[in-house]
């Protein structure tokens, strides 16, 4: 029995049909409305559904270990138990300052110049020139990396992404991004999830990783819908580390740790967390540093690895 996906197809900006379009899917075909986008497209037949005699032995055998990037920070592909997968979603959030923008121009340039493949990252909040001082900041300067600085409409940023043939597309951020077929406004709940949808069908169409970054509400609540979790692959965030974070060390195990150099540990350390991944243990979490002059987080100093020890 064949499958039946809606025959909606995207344009892109230059009036060029693309082959991604609504990605909405059923067992049986309908006459009525799109389900999913609204939209009165014929179904088309897309394959067969699995034979129902196949065993689920005979599925696992053939089907190999997850494709994963690696990120070029220890900690952070430990959390993530091994890297970002391909073909999935990650949504990542925290306060603003913690790092988001900081970790994921490092690892959009590290994954470029390791898979030499292009990735694209996109910014509604950012001009080109000012995810060129993050990038200049961080020490960024692979060429396979294209900046899309202003840009909004996550159709055009995936036409680019489908053009280039990128293997990561970066986000920046949900709350200010676009699908056309979604006529709610910008950052609303309805719009987040329809972006987070579409990247998500996306990135398993192509074999690609999406990352979609979001910001967190003034009482510290992540902006946006609240089941975002059941929407993407992979959740995670980031957040400056505090003394709150840490419990006490015992006056014996301070290894001449006193309180004012405590704090110096402290400063610049941050905790990337992942609640949720379908690809590996949840509720992980590991602490990163901060360059003092900005320049990009990685795995903690030996000194510091040594204090964290004693806390954790």
């Amino acid at each position: 029995m064949a499958q039946f996906q809606c025959g909606r197809k995207w344009k892109d900006r230059f009036g060029r049909e693309r082959a991604h379009g609504c990605l909405f899917k059923r067992d049986e075909p309908w006459e009525e409305a799109c389900p999913e986008c609204g939209g009165w497209y014929v179904c088309v037949p897309v394959g067969r559904i699995g034979d129902a005699s196949a065993s689920l032995a005979a599925l696992v055998a053939k089907t190999s270990e997850a494709k994963r990037l690696a990120t070029g920070i220890a900690e952070v592909d430990r959390v993530l138990n091994g890297g970002l997968v391909r073909g999935s979603s990650l949504y990542i959030t925290g306060e603003a300052g913690a790092g988001k923008t900081t970790l994921l121009m490092s690892v959009a340039n590290y994954v470029a110049e390791k898979t030499e493949r292009h990735v694209i990252y996109a910014s509604g909040e950012q001009s080109d020139g000012a995810i060129g001082l993050v990038a200049k900041r961080v020490s960024a300067t692979s060429e396979r990396v294209i900046p899309m600085g202003g840009v909004e409409n996550v159709n055009q940023i995936l036409d680019v992404a489908e053009d280039q043939k990128a293997i990561l597309v970066v986000v920046d951020s949900v709350q200010t991004a676009f699908v056309e077929d979604c006529e709610a406004k910008v950052g609303s709940t309805e719009q987040v999830k329809a972006v987070a949808n579409f990247v998500t069908s996306y990135a398993t169409q192509k074999d690609v990783v999406i990352v979609l970054i979001g910001h967190r509400t003034a009482d510290g609540r992540d902006a946006g819908p609240e089941n975002m979790r059941h929407l993407v692959d992979v959740l995670t965030r980031i957040d400056k580390a505090g003394l709150g974070d840490l419990p006490p060390i015992d006056e014996k195990d301070h290894d001449g740790v006193d309180p004012e150099e405590e704090l110096k540990m402290l400063k610049g350390l941050r905790v990337f967390s992942c609640s949720k991944n379908r690809f590996g243990p949840e509720d992980v979490e590991a602490f990163l540093e901060m360059a003092e002059d900005g320049s990009g987080l990685r795995t903690p100093s030996k000194r510091r690895s040594k204090y964290l020890k004693l806390v954790t």
